[in-house]
């Protein structure tokens, strides 16, 4: 089981705050989940994704190769 926890506001640490919440633990003072997230990957994070995709795929790619030749 895991559990996921959060806090209010644009933070950059762990440390910032002491204000973390359970998410949808609204009857014991957690936060509301939310469908409709304005939140959304930017073109960094995009790229990385590519880039780690390609670096699977190849990786993937020559490990069957090696299975194959022995």
């Amino acid at each position: 089981m895991h559990e996921l926890f959060a806090a209010l506001g644009s933070l950059t640490n762990f440390g910032q705050t002491n204000e973390w919440r359970l998410v949808a633990d609204v009857a014991d003072g957690g936060l509301a989940a939310s469908a409709g997230s304005t939140a959304r990957p930017g073109p960094s994070a995009l790229a990385l994704m590519g880039l780690g995709g390609g670096f699977l795929a190849i990786t993937g790619r020559r490990m069957r190769r090696g299975r194959a030749a022995r």
